[in-house]
């Protein structure tokens, strides 16, 4: 999935959702508004390697500033058994 920047219009939470859902190691991630910052929450798995701080870089360099988080919850889970 391609994801572009919108740098016009209303904040799309769901675009930063989908976004980081996409990342290596995250197993679930919400977004949500509150007032003009989006905040997000992203399960991974217990063992990954990646951070609050990777996850934020991540999107300011691909769905820019106006869709990247203010903060993150991270949540490290085991991954479920297929």
């Amino acid at each position: 999935m391609a994801f572009q920047p919108h740098e016009g219009g209303p904040i799309d939470p769901e675009l930063t959702a989908n976004f980081l859902s996409c990342q290596e190691d995250v197993l679930s991630a919400q977004a949500w508004t509150k007032g003009e910052a989006v905040l997000a929450r992203v399960t991974v798995t217990q063992d990954a390697c990646i951070t609050e701080t990777d996850l934020l870089n991540a999107c300011l360099k691909t769905i820019g500033v106006r869709h990247t988080p203010k903060a993150i919850w991270l949540d490290r889970r085991v991954r479920p058994a297929a």
